[in-house]
């Protein structure tokens, strides 16, 4: 009997707990106009608005009186009556109304749609006629004209794609503040091939511009750093790419790294190229003997370190420990010609504003190739000796240097000027392309012209020298 009277005791709490919940929440549905029909029944069919389950939730009111407040909207109305609020029958348990600043947005569009409906005139309709909303289309002419006049018929613009991760969206090009983009045509391979990328493997335009590149990299290293470092070898690629791009008057190709690889080894044939052809020249102009007899040897032997010992072989002559003539020697000269002045298409002649006049670095470059041929005497017998760039880099700076105390030292009357004008020069003159000067003469003087002038103006007769009488 104590069960079933606390049993009975927490029914009766549990149901006047119930009683006050719900009319509090009466309460509450009066304060926002909503009534309820506490006499409906469970079973009773639902309309769209109501609630079809006592525990779910189908719709929140906000949403049911949001809807009947547009269905009410809809209705014509006269510009004195105003429109009467539907009882909305709530049945089960009800989400609690919306808040103050929900309601105040409510009331904001449903006065909004007032003031519309009552400027419109539907005429004989109960509802507005439907209206097909407005399609987006692009920014084309006549795009608009069968579109609705009240809706907005502005061009949509269209949105690129979104650019990929990492990447940045493209900006539109302002000819005030901004440069024009500059784009890159890819070079078109015709061959594949597992091999060293070559010249050949691309297509005839491709290909003359990368062999162009390969010679301006040439220039480069000649006449700036015979022995350039890693940093300034890829400076040296890019200039000599834009430079071979500009000349060859077509669209700039994008630098890969075959095409890189492909004017690097160009560059690195130079030094090798150089030993090649000045080593008969050392041997035959400075008097090395060939042979293996002892004396022979011993004069070799002798012959090359008296040359790099003292460095006469720089001299025109050297007898008896009396050097002169000075960066004179006839096998600079002859290097010179060999390397950039064999013919009239060589680099000396075909990129004369690098090697006009001659540079120091290009001195440096000949002398310190003479001293890796004259190393290969040493013994008494000629043996190889590779141009290593690690083993020759401080010779040659160290000429750079000589030469560039020459120059200070000698200043007063520009022996090194008239040195590197005198290389380059010869050179020309050995390729066959004639000095530089002459190429700015006109064929005929103008004063020519005014002269001729002159004469006719003094004689009129002279024209008729020739004229014949029929």
């Amino acid at each position: 009997r104590d069960k079933e009277d606390a049993t009975a005791a927490k029914a009766a709490t549990a149901a006047r707990r119930a009683a006050q919940a719900k009319k509090a929440q009466h309460k509450r549905d009066k304060e926002a106009g909503i009534t309820q029909d506490a006499d409906a029944s469970d079973l009773e069919e639902q309309p769209d608005t109501a609630f079809s389950s006592r525990t779910v939730a189908s719709k929140p009111a906000a949403v049911a009186q949001s809807r009947v407040r547009d269905a009410d909207r809809m209705t014509p109305h006269s510009s004195e009556s105003s429109p009467t609020p539907v009882p909305i029958k709530r049945v089960g348990r009800v989400p609690p109304p919306p808040s103050a600043v929900a309601e105040i947005s409510l009331q904001r569009l449903e006065d909004s749609g007032e003031e519309s409906l009552q400027e419109t005139d539907y005429g004989d309709h109960q509802h507005p006629p439907r209206q097909t909303p407005p399609r987006r289309t692009h920014n084309l002419p006549g795009a608009n004209k069968d579109l609705n006049t009240d809706s907005d018929s502005s061009p949509v613009p269209s949105r690129s794609p979104s650019p990929e991760p990492g990447a940045k969206r493209p900006r539109a090009y302002n000819s005030d503040d901004e440069e024009p983009i500059l784009v890159l045509v890819q070079a078109q391979k015709i061959t594949e091939h597992a091999g060293r990328p070559k010249a050949s493997d691309y297509e005839e335009v491709a290909k003359e511009v990368i062999l162009a590149a390969g010679n301006i990299y040439r220039c480069l290293i000649s006449t700036i750093d015979g022995f350039p470092d890693s940093g300034t070898e890829i400076e040296f690629i890019r200039t000599a790419w834009g430079r071979a791009n500009k000349d060859a008057g077509v669209p700039p190709m994008a630098l890969t790294p075959s095409i890189a690889k492909i004017i690097k080894q160009r560059g690195s044939q130079l030094r090798g190229e150089a030993k090649t052809k000045l080593a008969p020249l050392v041997e035959t102009m400075y008097g090395f003997g060939s042979g293996h007899r002892r004396v022979t040897i011993a004069v070799n032997r002798a012959l090359a370190e008296d040359l790099k010992s003292q460095k006469t072989y720089v001299y025109k002559t050297f007898v008896d420990d009396i050097c002169q003539g000075i960066y004179q020697h006839p096998a600079i000269q002859k290097g010179v010609n060999k390397l950039w002045f064999s013919n009239t298409r060589d680099e000396g002649v075909a990129y004369t504003d690098m090697f006009n006049p001659l540079p120091i670095p290009a001195i440096a470059l000949i002398l310190t190739t003479i001293e890796c041929c004259i190393d290969e005497w040493l013994t008494g017998t000629k043996c190889d000796v590779t141009y290593w760039a690690d083993d020759y880099r401080d010779v040659y700076q160290k000429h750079i240097k000589s030469l560039q105390s020459f120059g200070e030292e000698t200043r007063k009357y520009e022996l090194l000027k008239h040195l590197q004008k005198r290389l380059h020069n010869h050179g020309r003159l050995h390729a066959g392309a004639g000095p530089v000067a002459l190429n700015d003469v006109p064929v005929i003087p103008t004063f020519a012209f005014q002269a001729a002038l002159k004469e006719y103006e003094e004689d009129p007769d002279t024209d008729e020298d020739g004229e014949m009488k029929l």
